[in-house]
């Protein structure tokens, strides 16, 4: 089952606009006033439909208009640009120039031009302008064929459920803390709690959810929380309703599914690890009663057990076990538990491999399971346990599934919808066919050219922005593969790839191991730590042509040889390398001439605390010091260039604010007054004040919007776009 938990294989490079950080607000909390008036309709398209444009709180049109909103100092909301007819009926998102009309904000873009984020510099009205960038009156169509829907992404999304009218999803993301609602019309994809939304215990990884039949509210199960979450489904406020501190009974230990009684009054939690169990929970006490364990009901023992779902009576469970390539049937009142399908001779048709999620029809006639290995959605004949698959990569024809986690049935058993981790996507299956179309999912697909990693792609190593702010240069390394240690050029403007070096393009040695990258003051040269046995050393690669060449390494140049270098940056006139090397602890000057090594800055070289796990440097605008972060002392720090003498920035006992947790990239303000430290293990970037070393939060799942950068590693300021 640990495949189950594996890291995600994907990159993507994401912006954030460098303003201040803010804090939530939810929409009962919004007042105000504000003349948002309606677009006059135009003659240029055969196709208007006479309507307007309405700022919104809602993407789906169901949210309060800009005219009934006021904010607080430092709060933040998201805005949605609302196309309406005439008759004031919802018809469309769409994309709008975003501008404000005073001072008493600050706009921090979002993926796509529909929707804005407001950070609020003073308490009041907010005055803001949506100009359409298309003719308002003609709704754009679907411009790309492969990504459906917009707004906030899937990272592990993790479980789904459905309401009652079936046209809106809910969904839980492990990764991204937060629930999300998702329009099964258009795609749209919008925050309902986490992160900036809704008051609470926030989550941690939720990884299941079930709605009530009222569609008011969410229950979600929290495996790290180890708790059971409501949550209003209009303010997005969650409340911890069964833990530790919450209710009476065994503890939510490695909680995977749960179920809903008819009656909403109890839930049946299935807990797999070193509890394999069903609990009962009181939905109003939060008290926990064993249903059925090891002691408890007779039959094999539960051996992961990941989805349970209950049928119309309430008397019995049905729960698949990913250990035991079973379908369990589960008597709710004695906990007997009974094999009613499985790879023992139970049932004919193909074996179960790894199931990650049941469902079974209205008339409880069939089970539909869903299996990870196989990549296949199985339907499973209840009375006699024979399976048969209806949809795979040779049932049907679409979308292969790469990595299902989730499914739901629609109540007329002609449709099925299935979350796939690795797609990060919501599918849609015709239950007749077979067939797959997708529904919604993270445009990572964004441009065209090879791809940055992920099976059969390499390893995402580092990236740099050329000083233009229009390029990022990334590296990609494969310790098997020559083929997948390359350097690609991104359009920063439309996510366009395209290949730089590799053992394909470019003349000079193959890279070995390339890892960290920096580029020239004219844009014209990258240079590339590569960090893997003997291949230590900095090569240098023409952006023009691809040609490699080694300026220095354990063969070519004298001094101190590479152990471990980590980051590296280039003078203003090219004349000369500085290399951050880890394991030395030390900052050594490279003549790029001749390749000659030379410590400035070690244990022996100037003075101060030492560079301990040194991670990350960076010039300050002058030229005569470096700044450095550190991931074994978690500190920021600076070093003189004359000297080599270090100073502490900031760290646990120097400046104020939340302490650093690994400390990876920094980045410097343009004016040199503020750093941006990038913590890998709380997915976090803070705002370092360089004069006190204080430490602000600017950017994580619970002061942004946006994508959560998940295990982030590197960042880069283009002061042209004022963007990280």
């Amino acid at each position: 089952m640990m495949s189950k938990y594996a890291l995600p294989s994907f990159f993507i490079l994401i912006s954030f606009t460098v303003i201040g950080t803010g804090c939530k607000l939810s929409d009962n909390q919004l007042r105000g006033e504000y003349n948002n008036s309606p677009q006059p309709p135009s003659n240029d398209s055969p196709e208007d439909i006479p309507g307007y444009i309405s700022i919104e709180s809602k993407a789906d049109g169901t949210g309060i208009p800009l005219s009934s909103l006021s904010v607080n100092f430092g709060d933040v909301i998201l805005l949605y640009a609302i196309y309406r007819d005439s008759n004031d009926n919802f018809i469309a998102n769409v994309p709008v120039n975003w501008t404000l009309n005073n001072n008493n904000g600050s706009l921090i873009p979002q993926t796509d031009n529909k929707t804005i984020a407001y950070s609020a510099l003073s308490t009041g009205a907010i005055n803001l302008k949506a100009t359409p960038t298309t003719n308002i009156n003609a709704p754009p169509k679907e411009q790309n064929s492969t990504i459906i829907g917009d707004g906030l992404p899937l990272i592990r999304p993790e479980s789904i459920a459905v309401n009652s009218t079936e046209n809106i999803a809910y969904v839980v993301d492990y990764y991204n803390s937060s629930l999300l609602q998702i329009d099964l019309t258009t795609g749209i994809r919008s925050l309902i709690s986490g992160g900036v939304i809704g008051s609470g215990t926030v989550f941690l990884n939720p990884n299941s959810i079930r709605i009530n039949n009222a569609n008011t509210k969410a229950y979600v199960l929290d495996d790290s929380a180890e708790a059971l979450y409501e949550v209003d489904l209009a303010s997005g406020d969650r409340i911890i309703i069964s833990d530790d501190s919450q209710g009476t009974g065994p503890a939510l230990t490695n909680p995977t599914s749960l179920a809903l009684d008819s009656t909403n009054t109890k839930a049946y939690v299935l807990l797999g690890g070193a509890t394999d169990a069903i609990y009962e929970v009181d939905l109003l006490t939060g008290n926990r009663t064993v249903i059925s364990n090891s002691s408890t009901g007779t039959g094999a023992n539960f051996s992961y057990g990941l989805s349970i779902v209950l049928n119309s009576t309430d008397t019995k469970a049905y729960v698949v076990d990913a250990n035991l390539d079973a379908l369990i049937e589960v008597t709710l009142a004695s906990g007997n538990r009974v094999q009613i399908s499985n790879n023992s001779g139970t049932g004919n048709g193909p074996n179960f491999s790894s199931t990650t999620s049941l469902r079974i029809n209205s008339a409880e006639s069939n089970g539909y399971v869903i299996d990870d290995t196989l990549d296949a959605l199985i339907q499973v004949n209840m009375s006699n346990g024979d399976r048969t698959i209806i949809s795979s990569s040779s049932v049907g024809t679409g979308i292969n599934f790469s990595k299902p986690t989730s499914l739901y049935i629609n109540n007329s058993e002609t449709i099925a919808y299935v979350l796939d981790e690795d797609l990060k996507a919501l599918i849609q299956i015709d239950l007749d066919t077979g067939n797959r179309s997708l529904l919604t999912g993270n445009d990572y697909t964004t441009g065209t050219g090879p791809l940055f990693g992920g099976p059969g792609a390499g390893t995402v190593q580092s990236f740099v922005v050329n000083h233009a702010g229009t390029k990022a240069y990334v590296v990609i390394n494969d310790s098997f593969t020559l083929s997948l240690r390359k350097v690609l050029e991104v359009d920063l403007q439309t996510g366009d790839r395209s290949l730089i070096s590799s053992d394909t393009r470019g003349t000079g040695p193959d890279f070995e191991a390339p890892v960290k990258i920096t580029i020239n003051p004219d844009d014209t040269t990258l240079y590339i730590a590569e960090n893997f046995g003997g291949a230590r050393k900095i090569t240098s690669v023409d952006i023009a042509t691809g040609n490699r060449n080694i300026i220095s390494s354990s063969l070519v140049g004298t001094g101190t040889i590479f152990s471990n270098p980590t980051s590296l940056v280039v003078n203003p006139d090219e004349t000369k390398i500085y290399v951050l090397d880890f394991n030395l602890s030390a900052i050594l000057e490279v003549d790029i001439t001749t390749g000659n090594r030379n410590e400035i800055s070690s244990a022996l070289i100037g003075s101060g605390p030492t560079l301990n796990g040194g991670y990350s440097i960076r010039w300050n605008k002058d030229y005569n010091k470096f700044y450095i972060s550190n991931t074994v002392n978690t500190s920021v720090m600076s070093v003189d260039l004359s000297t080599g003498d270090r100073t502490t920035i900031s760290n646990a006992s120097t400046g104020t604010g939340p302490n650093y947790n690994y400390n990876n990239s920094l980045v410097l303000s343009a004016d040199n007054k503020n750093a941006y430290v990038v913590n890998r293990d709380n997915d976090t970037i803070y705002w370092v004040d360089l004069n006190n070393g204080d430490r602000t939060v600017f950017a994580s799942s619970t002061t942004s919007m946006g994508p959560i950068p998940f295990l982030p590693l590197t960042i880069e300021y283009s002061p042209t776009n004022n963007k990280l």
